[in-house]
């Protein structure tokens, strides 16, 4: 079936000296036990699991990222939301894509999409970052219908 694979962090700098023994193939653990789960495996590579609060993604205060669009959200935002909620292929639903930001972050993680906006500026800018950031051409991404 469907199962999405966490997202993971890498490992705060220093922390990998505690992956101290070496397993039958040759990579490097941590042993762990917990109420529920004895003599459970952490292995080196493979990060730690995201939290309930994501505060490792900066703000679009002073970034570079901004195009001034009012509810624009950071990249490595919606790439983790990708990540953690679809598998390479499925497709992806924006229904207010606004500037872009949820199908730049499915496309550069193989998933298809669909961004559907109203707004004329949001037209401008999906048009605009899909061509700059992914080589996409506009007429493969918009279609526009006009309201009757």
């Amino acid at each position: 079936g469907n199962r999405f694979v966490p997202p993971l962090l890498p490992y705060e700098k220093g922390y990998e000296k505690r992956f101290n023994r070496t397993d039958e193939h040759g990579r490097k653990y941590i042993a762990n036990s917990n109420r529920t789960n004895e003599g459970y495996r952490t292995y080196l590579g493979e990060g730690k699991k995201v939290g309930d609060a994501w505060t490792d993604i900066p703000n679009l205060a002073r970034s570079d990222e901004r195009v001034g669009y009012p509810t624009q959200k950071p990249t490595a935002l919606l790439e983790r939301i990708v990540l953690a909620s679809s598998n390479e292929g499925d497709v992806v639903l924006d229904p207010f894509c606004g500037c872009a930001t949820t199908p730049i972050a499915a496309e550069k993680h193989g998933r298809q999409w669909l961004g559907i906006d109203y707004s004329e500026k949001a037209i401008e800018l999906v048009e605009h970052r899909l061509a700059e950031q992914l080589g996409l051409a506009s007429t493969l991404a918009i279609h526009r219908t006009e309201p009757q």
